[in-house]
């Protein structure tokens, strides 16, 4: 098991290609461990999130997977690999609430824990509302 230090880049535009799109980009540094095929990611995410508690941010990368978690005051799991729909429950401090996501397109550059992933998914927050996000994760080594 391989680990070192990476600095990582999740850039995410919510609402792709409506006129309520926006983005939000936030670049880390994140302690990379390789596990067989895939690197996980684990970093602080607190300056994200208006809470006074630490709030943890992990991704894994794996051939043909993403999958994205955070946990402390704010807690979910994401899975994303082409074709793939859960549910997804979201625990803030004002309570829980539930969501359905399915990967649209997943494509993975990866060597060696380095490269981009680039996921596009949909996310459905009741019967008729849905928007499709994009996110991309740049991982480079520390010069």
């Amino acid at each position: 098991m391989t680990n070192q230090t990476a600095n990582l880049t999740i850039k995410t535009i919510f609402d792709r290609g409506a006129e309520s799109e926006s983005q939000m980009v936030f670049f880390t540094e994140s302690d990379m461990k390789q596990h067989n095929q895939s690197y996980t990611y684990a970093f602080d995410e607190s300056r994200l999130y208006q809470s006074d508690q630490p709030i943890l941010g992990q991704i894994e990368i794996g051939p043909d997977f993403v999958t994205r978690s955070i946990s402390g005051d704010e807690n979910y799991v994401m899975h994303f690999k082409e074709g793939y729909k859960e549910r997804i429950v979201y625990q803030t401090p004002d309570g829980s609430f539930v969501t359905d996501v399915a990967t649209l397109n997943i494509d993975i550059d990866m060597e060696n824990g380095f490269g981009i992933a680039h996921i596009l998914y949909r996310i459905s927050f009741a019967e008729s509302e849905s928007m499709v996000n994009e996110i991309r994760i740049s991982v480079e080594a520390i010069k």
